[in-house]
This record gives C-alpha cells, sequence and structure tokens, in this order.
C-alpha cells in the first residue's frame, strides 16, 4: 500500500498544498501548530473513515475559506491497481451530506465500499487514551481496524446501532407509559444479538492478530524485561451481577470469547429486560465490551508510567499493521506523529528498523531524522509546503 500525491485545499489551516510522496519514508518537519497533524489527517481521511481526532466533518473546513467546501484528493497504490480517491467536505451537501468520498471518479454511498482501497495506521499523542481512557476508546480502535480489513463490518455496525438507538426509545417509552409491547422488543432482540455476536467475533479476531505482535513489540522495546497480556471483558452476566462486579472493582473476564453466541447474547438481553425497564437503556452487548492490558500483571490504565504507557500503545499500533497486512495482503501505510520526540536513541532506532521498508509518513520538530534515515523531508509552516 502506498500514497503518492495528495492536494489539499481549504482543509484546517490549509488553504493549498500539493505533496508527492517517497516511497518509503518522507518526513513533515516544523514547529507545533504550523499544520503537520493536519497533513496527516489529510491522509487518513483517503481510508473513508472519520477524522482521527473525532472531530465533527464539517470542523475540517479551513476558517475564513471562500467557498463552503474543501477537498482532499490522493493518488494511491494497492493491490496492484492506482487509485484516485477525492474526499469532499461540503457545509451544504446534499441530505446534510458533508462528507462524500469517491473513487476514481465512482461516489461511495457507504464508508464500507472503500473498505480496503487504501489503509492507514495512525499514531499520535491522544492515542494514549488507549490505555488511560475509558473503555469507547478501545472500542473505537478495534472497530477502526476491522473496518479497513472487512468491508461489510461499518455495515453491521451500523445496523447494530441504529437498532441499539430504537431500543433505547422504546426502553424509555415504557418507562413512562409503563406498559410494553413484548414482540416489538423481542424484534430489536433478535436483530441486536444477531449483529451482536458478529460484532464481537470480528473484534476478537481483530485483537488475537493485533496482540502476538503488540506482545512482541512490547518485549523487544523493554528489553524482555516486561511482558504485556490481555483480557477481554463482556457482558455474559445479569446487569445486577455486572453493577455488584463493578460496584467491588471484580468484572468478569473472559479470554476466549470466539465461542460467543448469537443465543447466548438474546438470552442476556432477555434477562436483563427488567433492569433495562428500569434504567431506560439497554445494558447488555458489544457496546459495553472492553479489552484491559497488563504490563508484568498488573493494569496499565492504573500502574504503568507514562513511557510504559507510550510503549504499549506504539506496540498496539505496530500490531495493527501486521494485523491490517496479514488482512489486507498489503502493509498499511503508517502516519506517526510526533512519535519519536518522547522515545531514546536506542528506541528511535528501534521503531525506525521495523517500519523500515514500508512506506511511513512521520512529523518532526527538526530536520535531524533526515541525516538519520535519508528520509524525504517536507517543510511545513502556517499551512503551507515546501522541500
Amino acid at each position: 500500500m502506498r500514497v503518492d500525491a495528495l492536494t489539499v485545499r481549504d482543509i484546517r489551516n490549509v488553504e493549498q498544498a500539493e505533496i508527492t510522496f517517497d516511497p518509503l519514508l518522507t518526513i513533515l518537519c516544523g514547529k507545533n501548530g504550523q499544520g503537520k497533524t493536519n497533513l496527516l489527517e489529510s491522509i487518513w481521511m483517503l481510508t473513508g473513515g472519520k477524522s482521527f481526532r473525532l472531530a465533527q466533518d464539517s470542523q475540517l473546513l479551513r476558517a475564513g475559506a471562500q467557498e463552503t467546501f474543501g477537498t482532499i484528493e490522493g493518488v494511491t497504490q494497492g493491490s496492484g491497481h492506482e487509485n484516485h480517491i477525492r474526499v469532499l467536505i461540503d457545509k451544504k451537501g446534499q441530505k446534510g451530506k458533508v462528507r462524500t468520498l469517491r473513487i476514481n471518479g465512482a461516489e461511495c454511498r457507504n464508508s464500507y465500499e472503500a473498505a480496503g482501497v487504501f489503509t492507514a495506521v495512525v499514531f499520535e499523542p491522544n492515542m494514549m487514551n488507549l490505555i488511560k481512557g475509558g473503555p469507547a476508546e478501545r472500542r473505537r480502535f478495534l472497530d477502526a481496524a476491522v473496518s479497513q480489513a472487512s468491508p461489510s463490518y461499518s455495515r453491521t455496525m451500523r445496523e447494530y446501532y441504529t437498532m441499539l438507538g430504537h431500543k433505547n426509545a422504546l426502553l424509555k417509552t415504557y418507562r413512562r407509559k409503563n406498559r410494553q409491547d413484548e414482540t416489538l422488543m423481542d424484534v430489536y432482540d433478535e436483530a441486536l444479538s444477531r449483529t451482536g455476536a458478529l460484532i464481537r467475533k470480528q473484534r476478537l479476531r481483530m485483537l488475537e492478530l493485533i496482540l502476538p505482535e503488540a506482545q512482541r513489540t512490547y518485549g523487544d522495546i523493554a528489553g524482555g524485561k516486561e511482558a504485556l497480556t490481555y483480557q477481554y471483558s463482556r457482558d455474559l452476566l445479569t446487569a445486577e451481577e455486572w453493577e455488584a462486579e463493578q460496584r467491588t472493582g471484580t468484572v468478569k473476564l473472559m479470554r476466549d470469547t470466539l465461542n460467543h453466541s448469537q443465543t447466548e447474547l438474546y438470552t442476556l438481553l432477555q434477562k436483563n429486560l427488567e433492569h433495562d425497564l428500569k434504567a431506560g437503556y439497554c445494558s447488555a452487548g458489544p457496546h459495553r465490551d472492553d479489552f484491559w492490558l497488563y504490563i508484568d500483571g498488573k493494569i496499565a490504565r492504573l500502574y504503568a508510567s507514562q513511557g510504559q504507557q507510550r510503549s504499549a500503545v506504539l506496540a498496539l499500533k505496530l500490531g495493527e499493521a501486521q494485523a491490517l497486512a496479514h488482512e489486507t495482503g498489503e502493509h498499511p501505510v503508517m502516519l506517526l506523529d510526533d512519535v519519536l520526540s518522547e522515545l531514546d536513541t536506542d528506541r528511535q532506532a528501534y521503531l525506525l528498523s521495523r517500519v523500515a521498508g514500508r512506506q511511513t509518513v512521520l512529523t518532526s520538530c527538526t530536520g535531524e531524522l533526515a541525516h538519520q534515515t535519508g528520509g524525504k523531508v517536507l517543510h511545513v509552516e502556517q499551512g503551507k509546503v515546501w522541500e
């Protein structure tokens, strides 16, 4: 997988930029706040996904732009084909759709139509929340990885969360009116258990692909002195049991969850109905799942140092890249934002050796890396780019 060229107009602080990339290493060099991360974000948008900064699409438009739209256009290589990808961000888009994607001139009606055409893995400082943040951060990490590898996953996710919204609305209505329509509730539970089981299966398959590589990587970074392990948490228990275990700090952990079935989830949804009617929301399903990382048996979120957490996230992202290469047959483009600044010389050398031979675009505040690596340097200042 490779990105050859990028043209950005009226995105973030970039009025217009045209970039050609080195087949292996390109270094975006400039002071903080000049637009380096904005350019990485633009490359990422070619995958068809939302911004890794979790911004609303309309926030991508450059402040003060004369037009109501901005564009990101890329020429990429994948599966032996050259592809032209165009992302349009338009405040006045048809039917309120702000972001549209075209591949070789054909509009993608849904994000899953773009899955696998261009893949990338991004590491940026806020991804420390993979360790420190709540369960939603870790679910989002897995969902983004699976979405790039599986065209059907985004469609399944959309169906699941649509049904979840309908069920939650129905639960609130029942609570307010003190009555039930068991037939309609059963329709929602059937759909949630079917799509929920698929989501869990694909998440866990991706995690099983990511973690072995992440564990090897973390062991290398730590010099073999520390081990990275994980547990996947799911809610194969009633809501009352879940809440009791949350209060006592002992949450049921299940690693062998690939055997999780639609029937088990459906049964749990039925068991939780009385609780859910009182609470006004659905308390079971993959929207409640999590996975926890441990370093030498201690949960990283609570006990790991900043350096250990950063190394663990970096290991996860390199594991994600390896997993995507396994699933798609091509290594994704690596997008590394300010990764090297907090690593010592040995760890910098290790990281660069791991991405050698694979296209990487990284940011740096200095040009020193160019002397160490021979990579192509592009200077970035106030949204402008030049060699």
